[in-house]
C-alpha cells in the first residue's frame, strides 16, 4: 500500500462549485485532494515543492494557469509514485523539447478542462514545461478514426508494417502517414492535421508505440479492438521523449523508482528513427482504469 501523504494543503470532500484563484501552496505532499466533488475550478494555482499538486476524483473540473515548481531531480522522480486514476497527462518543455508524463495530475475526472499549465521539466530543470493536453488526445482521435473505417484485427496487423518500417528508420513520418492512408484514410487524415504536424515528435511516439505493440502483442481472434487505445496509452505513459541541442529526440523508459534514465532507446531526428525493435523499451504495467463514478445526489 502506498504511504499516506503527510500533508495535504486542501482536502475537499462531497462539495460542489469550489473555486481556487490566485492561491499558492508550498511544501505540501499534495496541493489539492478532492473526492466526490463537482465543478471544481482552479485558476492561477501555484504549487512549489517536491510533492504532487493534484489528487482529484471529481465529476467535472477546470485547471487553468497552474504554475508548478519542483526540484529538477525530484520532478522526474517516481519514488512513491501512485498509479494515476487515468493515463498520466503529458507535458512538453519548450527549452529542451522533451516530452514526459507529468507526475502532478493524479486525476479521475470525466469532464476535465486543462489549459495553460506549466511545470518543471525533469530533464533540463526549465520551469515552463507545458502540459500538452493535446498529445494524448491524438491517440483518442486516431483510434476513433480507425473505428470509423471499420477497424478489424486484420487492419491492426496491417498497420504494423508501416510503423515497424518507421522503427527501422526506413521511412519518415510523412511516408508512414502515406502508407497508413492506404489502410485507413480517416486515421491518416487525423495525423495530417496542421496542429498534429506541429508536434511531430508526438506523431513519432505514436508510430513507435504502434510498431512496438505489433511486435510484442498478439492481435488474435480473442482480442477486442476497443483495447487498442488503452494499449497505446499504456505504452506512451511508460516513456519520456528527451530532446537535446541538436534537434534529436531519444525515447527513454521510466524507471519506477529513479529519475528517468537511459535504457533502451530510440533516436528520432528529422522524422527518422534509428534503433531496432530489439532495443525498444517495453510498456510498463497499465494504470488501473478509472472506476465508474456515481451521479451526485
Amino acid at each position: 500500500m502506498p504511504e499516506k501523504p503527510r500533508s495535504v494543503a486542501f482536502d475537499i470532500n462531497n462539495a460542489d462549485d469550489i473555486t481556487f484563484k490566485n492561491v499558492t501552496v508550498e511544501g505540501a505532499d499534495i496541493g489539492i485532494r478532492a473526492r466526490n466533488t463537482r465543478n471544481l475550478k482552479l485558476d492561477n494555482f501555484g504549487f512549489e515543492g517536491d510533492g504532487r499538486a493534484f489528487d482529484i476524483q471529481a465529476e467535472s473540473a477546470e485547471i487553468k494557469g497552474t504554475r508548478i515548481k519542483s526540484t529538477p531531480s525530484k520532478a522526474g522522480s517516481f519514488v512513491g509514485w501512485v498509479k494515476p486514476n487515468g493515463p498520466p497527462l503529458p507535458a512538453q518543455c519548450p527549452h529542451c523539447k522533451s516530452i514526459f508524463p507529468s507526475r502532478h495530475y493524479n486525476v479521475e475526472i470525466p469532464r476535465f478542462l486543462v489549459k495553460n499549465n506549466l511545470e518543471t521539466c525533469p530533464v533540463c530543470g526549465h520551469h515552463e514545461a507545458t502540459l500538452a493536453e493535446g498529445l494524448f488526445d491524438l491517440v483518442g482521435e486516431f483510434v476513433k478514426a480507425l473505428e470509423a473505417d471499420g477497424a478489424t484485427i486484420a487492419m491492426l496487423k496491417a498497420l504494423g508494417a508501416p510503423t515497424e518500417s518507421f522503427l527501422r528508420g526506413e521511412t519518415s513520418v510523412s511516408e508512414t502517414i502515406h502508407q497508413i492512408e492506404k489502410i485507413s484514410p480517416a486515421a491518416a487524415k487525423v495525423l495530417s492535421k496542421p496542429n498534429v504536424v506541429v508536434i511531430g515528435a508526438s506523431v513519432a511516439l505514436l508510430f513507435t508505440a504502434m510498431g512496438s505493440l505489433n511486435i510484442i502483442h498478439d492481435f488474435n481472434d480473442n482480442y477486442r479492438i476497443s483495447e487498442y487505445g488503452t494499449l497505446l496509452y499504456r505504452w506512451m505513459s511508460g516513456v519520456v521523449i528527451e530532446g537535446n541541442d541538436t534537434g534529436r529526440f531519444e525515447l527513454k523508459q521510466i524507471d519506477t523508482y529513479k529519475k528517468p534514465r537511459l535504457g533502451a532507446r530510440i533516436d528520432i531526428s528529422g522524422g527518422q528513427v534509428s534503433g531496432t525493435p530489439d532495443t525498444l523499451p517495453l510498456p510498463l504495467a497499465a494504470p488501473e482504469p478509472p472506476a465508474v463514478q456515481q451521479p451526485l445526489n
